[in-house]
């Protein structure tokens, strides 16, 4: 490599500087010039390996920054490409997903009238890696869908179910950012909150836990929500200009 043909061709330097001081030695020269005269030299010689390793140090840092940029935009393009769960796909018409799925209409009060609500049973059919779920639900808004909201099962290993689902979701669609958690927030027994954000997609994922009647700490089975950012950015735009 260069940089490796550089540093060796230092170290020669190095050994033939120290040749000259013993040739000037030999021949009598002062003890303080040949003294001078070598620290001159040998500080040159640590100077430019100096500005070698500044140099050696900035590219490794350069190039692992372009690979941490690389793998993250590489993985949030598996969720655009993915754009939804297991068989569902964001943005598809309550007519279309009727065809691959049995949903339930579920009735939830101040909610805007052109939001619907649906749980897809049979839940046995679905999962997340090899883990059951507890409730899967469908939101629609002017009957495309916005979101899919996929809760994990509450069982004692709730806890470790929750940390390795979130590290493998993270492999596979890149890090997750965390967001900061509100009074509301905190009454339902959220413990934490975070995101992956793509361009097309959004990926929430919801932490919660308690504390049972005998004081014991306690799980529930995370959410992960997948939101589709041009549903929800055209719903956001709708509101109060009186359509």
């Amino acid at each position: 490599m260069p940089f490796a043909r550089l540093l060796n061709g230092i170290l020669r330097l190095m050994n033939g500087l120290q040749h000259v001081v013993q040739y000037l030695q030999f021949y009598h020269l002062p003890l303080q010039f040949t003294a001078s005269l070598f620290i001159l030299m040998n500080n040159q010689t640590r100077k430019q390996s100096l500005q070698l390793q500044k140099l050696s140090a900035f590219k490794f840092w350069l190039m692992t920054a372009i690979i941490f940029c690389f793998t993250t935009a590489n993985a949030q393009l598996k969720l655009d490409d993915k754009n939804g769960f297991n068989k569902f796909t964001l943005g598809s018409t309550l007519k279309e997903v009727k065809k691959i799925a049995t949903l339930k209409k579920v009735k939830v009060n101040n909610v805007p009238k052109d939001i619907v609500y649906f749980d897809v049973t049979p839940l046995n059919e679905y999962q997340i890696f090899e883990y059951g779920l507890r409730d899967l639900q469908l939101i629609f808004y002017k009957d495309e869908l916005l979101q899919i909201d996929v809760y994990l099962e509450t069982s004692k290993k709730a806890g470790f179910i929750s940390i390795d689902v979130g590290m493998r979701i993270a492999k596979e669609y890149g890090d997750w950012i965390d967001m900061t958690l509100g009074p509301k927030e905190h009454a339902e027994n959220l413990l934490s909150k975070s995101r992956i954000v793509s361009e097309k997609v959004t990926l929430l994922r919801t932490v919660y836990g308690y504390v049972t009647s005998r004081n014991q700490f306690e799980f529930k089975g995370d959410r992960y929500s997948f939101v589709s950012n041009p549903i929800y950015n055209k719903m956001k735009s709708m509101e109060g200009n009186g359509l």
